[in-house]
Order: C-alpha cells, then sequence, then structure tokens
C-alpha cells in the first residue's frame, strides 16, 4: 500500500489520490526513460550519416575533384548536421528533415548508380530503423517531458 510511503522523490502521500498520482508519475518517468533512449538512438544516426557522407566525401574527392559533387556533398553534410543540432531543441522536426534528405539523397543515388541500393544495405537499415523509431518517439517525448513538469518534474 502506498500511504504514507516515501516514493523516490522524497515526497510523503497520505491520501489515495496523491498515491495515483505518484504511480502516474512513476508510469511518466519510466516513459520518459524509453522514449529518451529512442530519441538519442536518432541523434546518433544523424550524426552517423554526417560522418559516413563527411567520409564518402572525401573518397570522391580524392577520386574525381569535381567541384559539383564537392558542392553537393557539402551540401548535404550541412543539411543533415544542421538538422542533427536542430534535433536538441525540437527532435521530431529534425528527425524528420534529415531523414527526409537522406531518403532522397538516396534515391537520387539509385537512381544514377543502381547498385548503390546494395552498397552499405546493412549500415542504411540501421539508419532508417533509428530514424524512424526516433521519429515515431519525437513527439511522444516531448508530451511526456510536458506532463512531468505539469507535476513540477523538470527533465
Amino acid at each position: 500500500m502506498l500511504n504514507d510511503d516515501i516514493l523516490d522523490e522524497g515526497i510523503k502521500y497520505n491520501s489515495k489520490k496523491d498515491a495515483e498520482s505518484a504511480k502516474e508519475i512513476l508510469n511518466l518517468k519510466k516513459q520518459y526513460l524509453k522514449e529518451e533512449k529512442d530519441v538519442r538512438n536518432g541523434k546518433i544516426a544523424l550524426w552517423g550519416i554526417v560522418i559516413l557522407q563527411f567520409i564518402a566525401a572525401l573518397v570522391e574527392h580524392n577520386q574525381f575533384q569535381d567541384t559539383t559533387v564537392n558542392t553537393i556533398n557539402a551540401i548535404i553534410i550541412g543539411v543533415i548536421a544542421l538538422s542533427a543540432i536542430f534535433a536538441e531543441k525540437n527532435p521530431f522536426l529534425g528527425f524528420v528533415i534529415g531523414f527526409s534528405i537522406f531518403c532522397l539523397f538516396q534515391l537520387i543515388v539509385c537512381i544514377a548508380d543502381p547498385m548503390n541500393i546494395i552498397r552499405g544495405i546493412v549500415v542504411k537499415v540501421f539508419i532508417f530503423y533509428y530514424l524512424i523509431v526516433g521519429i515515431s518517439s519525437a513527439r511522444s517525448f516531448i508530451k511526456t517531458k510536458e506532463s512531468l513538469a505539469f507535476y513540477g518534474l523538470n527533465y
């Protein structure tokens, strides 16, 4: 029974309503931790795209030394890096922008070279997975954070 028990915030809950609020707070904290992990993985996926794209740009620069290719790579790296930075403030929008640019780039490259679908498939699958999970968790993450703030808990 939760009456007169001290929960993890060091607060005593004496009434049934307080105990129900405490249960809700604990459930929100569990949900927050899971969603925070998913959002963190999405951010890591965005930075992974930036790093892999940068490495690919260096390789292409050494092979072709074409300013057009270098400019396109710089723009893609810049936009995805900005979306990763923006994901710190607004994860949902940052993930959607990064995911959209990544998908568009993959589509364009696959049209130019159909074998690109197979190259790096494992890495692409991981990136797609973590970005999709990040997008789906980002909205509920923000709502959970607001719900915890309603109870006076700022995370």
